[in-house]
């Protein structure tokens, strides 16, 4: 059997147990052995999923979200990239930082919502914000210890051909530490989603969140579990975004390549 072969039998295998949960989901509520208030048919729940992306509202709210997602997590990739590099490099911006990282990095942000909405208001802001600040940590830090954590051989090769500051950054130090830079992205991915979903849930202001709850308070258990359904399939994608751009643009991380080979 041919590797392209294997590779689809693997993906599709993989997809068994979803397909087994979809079956018992569908025969139970079918049965009538849950209440279809609580639990719906999961054909029921795809009509409806079909007939609020036809009408385009779950494309409006996946927009809002998808926007207030990635504008908080690349803000929160470039300062988080930058910070953690100088916290390897300067003693200084690891004495300043580490402290800070300590303490904020198990901070459950979510929390921290109801601040950020006196601050910034219901709208973009607020999310945006909220986002970068959960996202930052994770991205720090994976960078801060791909950084420690390079080859110094290549560090001492490059300096004895005459590579020294912004040459030895660029060309030696910065590439190393991009996988991880990667890796920390991959983590704060879902967090950047699930912490807009959620802040969209409380405070309103739009998106699968705002749906999701809009669903909730009037009983309308389709709708809730169609922007359920929307938000994994998006967080689904948006990971394998990630892997593919990760393999287009780092082709020389062949760790990252083996291990999903």
């Amino acid at each position: 059997m041919s590797s392209a072969m294997s590779l689809v039998v693997r993906r599709l295998g993989g997809l068994l147990p979803i397909l087994a949960v979809i079956v018992i989901w569908e025969t139970v509520s079918r049965l009538g052995l849950v209440s279809p208030v609580l639990l719906p048919p999961f054909t029921v729940v795809m009509e409806r999923f079909v007939s609020l992306t036809a009408s385009g509202e779950i494309l409006g709210a996946l927009w809002v979200t998808t926007y207030r997602s990635f504008l908080g997590l690349i803000v929160a990739a470039v300062v988080g990239m930058v910070v953690g590099l100088a916290m390897a490099r300067f003693s200084w911006a690891r004495w300043f930082f580490n402290p800070i990282v300590a303490v904020g990095f198990p901070l459950p942000t979510i929390t921290l919502l109801p601040a950020f909405t006196i601050w910034f208001g219901t709208g973009d802001q607020s999310k945006i914000w909220l986002v970068a600040l959960t996202c930052f940590f994770p991205i720090a830090v994976s960078t801060f210890e791909g950084a420690r954590a390079m080859n110094r051989q290549l560090v001492w090769s490059a300096q004895s051909m005459g590579s020294r500051g912004p040459s030895l950054f660029l060309r030696v130090i910065l590439p190393a530490s991009v996988p991880f830079v990667f890796s920390g992205i991959r983590v704060a991915l879902p967090l950047a989603v699930i912490v807009t979903f959620v802040a969209e849930m409380v405070g309103g202001g739009g998106g699968l969140g705002y749906l999701l709850i809009y669903g909730y308070r009037f009983l309308q258990t389709p709708t809730v579990l169609a922007a359920l359904i929307a938000v994994l399939v998006f967080g689904v994608i948006l990971d394998q975004l990630l892997l593919w751009s990760r393999r287009l643009l780092l082709p020389w991380d062949v760790g990252e390549q083996t291990a999903r080979g």
